[in-house]
């Protein structure tokens, strides 16, 4: 097999492995590190009888998020915010899914007041969401927002704002 054909596979492979990783994140169904959504590791094993070569393509600390900058749904469970951090946009929105049979209330910090952000991400009350539920906030302003649940305050998670 020559070298052309061998390259020609890992770029399809890899791209296949990408796309499904970026699916997966998407679908919330990730082999990511839920805190920062950086999938730590991507490796493409592709052997050629042929030749006898082995080639491998290593895809350490590759930020998806960077990659994806659609991913902008924060999954709220019973143990807790998925991805934990998220960095999107400024003017884009965000929006947390009540996955879990319990009511959560999304709200920025400080607890238990909410007022840290004023002006940018006001708590209004739309944040407490039933199971099944939604909440969608759009922040224009660059920087990094802290969050938590209101009703389980040591859940907690970060908004990057870029």
């Amino acid at each position: 097999m020559s070298k052309t054909a061998i390259t020609l596979i890992i770029i399809i492979i890899v791209a296949i492995l990408l796309g499904a990783v970026i699916y997966a994140l998407q679908s919330g169904n990730s082999n990511t590190d839920n805190s920062n959504g950086n999938l730590t590791e991507a490796t493409v094993n592709t052997n050629s009888t042929d030749s006898n070569r082995a080639v491998n393509t290593n895809a350490s600390a590759l930020n998806v998020n960077s990659i994806n900058s659609a991913l902008t749904e924060v999954s709220v469970t019973k143990s807790g915010f998925a991805p934990k951090t998220l960095t999107v946009g400024a003017g884009k929105k965000v929006t947390w899914m009540n996955n879990d049979s319990v009511v959560h209330y999304i709200a920025p910090a400080d607890h238990p007041d909410h007022i840290k952000y004023v002006g940018t991400w006001d708590d209004d009350g739309t944040g407490r969401i039933a199971p099944g539920e939604a909440y969608t906030v759009t922040i224009s302003t660059p920087g990094t927002y802290s969050y938590h649940d209101h009703l389980n305050p040591v859940t907690t998670g970060t908004l990057i704002i870029e």
